[in-house]
């Protein structure tokens, strides 16, 4: 599960140390690159916190996930303020272990969101958010946390939706959106411009995979531009999704004519927009 993969990674970038060279050159003729050159670097060492955190067994292995929510309840016992804590809790309940005690899921996830220093985004947070409001029948919250998952990093947004296949799915795991979720939010809320453009973010996140999406995702963002033309928001995207076509797409390779017209389309796009919209 990526939100899982992220957390160790995270750990395991932390635990690496590197130490600059104290000579700009080491070898005549040969420049070290810049991060690499002067005094050593400080190096900030983990707390007592970290450290116990390191300990804890992260896994979306169910019988481990059980073993290891004691463990981590008592870590939370002892640094109340450790965020990311809580949200791996959210995630062993919610994800892995599919509980329906939602009402706790939640406390934990907005106690992370309330602590600094967190691995975690808004991105992660409001997606897990939003997945639940759906599964609670709270349709409306459900899109309004998507959204908050979605604004946090517009250039990033197809990366909401914790996808692991390479094609849209009708079915998902507990915290994974699907075409399933989307539809039904689109079927509640026909007049409602946001809809349309998460489906159409769901569509251009398996773009890399087929390019048969492209069209799809076009669809949904020109869906939502008819439904709210005063957002900035579907002509961005149409954008952002012309760019990739530059590149990514067998027209493109083809030929620079084929290059040049999908970056045209995007530079159409993006030339539209009322950027003081975004602010």
């Amino acid at each position: 599960m990526r939100l899982i993969l992220i957390l160790s990674c995270v750990l395991l970038v932390e635990s690496t140390v590197v130490f600059a060279q104290t000579l700009s050159t080491k070898i005549t003729g040969v420049a070290e690159p810049p991060e690499l050159t002067g005094e050593p670097k400080k190096v900030t060492q983990p707390s007592e916190a970290d450290k116990e955190f390191r300990n804890i067994h992260i896994s979306e292995n169910p019988d481990e996930v059980k073993a290891a929510l004691p463990k981590l309840d008592g870590f939370i016992a002892k640094y109340p303020e450790y965020p990311d804590t809580y949200f791996l809790r959210a995630i062993y309940e919610a994800c892995i272990l599919n509980s329906q005690d939602f009402s706790s899921i939640e406390n934990d996830v907005n106690k992370a969101i309330s602590l600094p220093n967190r691995i975690y985004t808004n991105t992660d947070y409001y997606s897990l958010l939003g997945k639940i409001a759906l599964q609670k029948g709270e349709l409306r919250k459900a899109i309004r946390d998507l959204e908050k998952a979605m604004s946090r990093d517009f250039d990033n947004a197809d990366k909401m939706f914790n996808t692991e296949g390479v094609e849209p799915e009708k079915t998902s795991k507990p915290c994974t959106w699907n075409l399933t979720d989307l539809d039904a939010l689109i079927a509640k809320f026909p007049k409602d411009y946001r809809p349309s453009l998460f489906r159409g973010l769901y569509y251009l996140s398996f773009t890399t995979f087929s390019e048969d999406y492209y069209q799809k995702a076009l669809l949904d963002f020109q869906r939502a531009d008819l439904l709210n033309p005063t957002s900035p928001l579907p002509q961005y995207f149409i954008g952002q999704m012309y760019s990739k076509k530059s590149f990514l797409t067998k027209k493109a390779w083809a030929s620079d004519a084929g290059r040049d017209e999908e970056t045209s389309n995007a530079a159409q796009a993006y030339t539209s927009l009322d950027y003081s919209r975004f602010c």
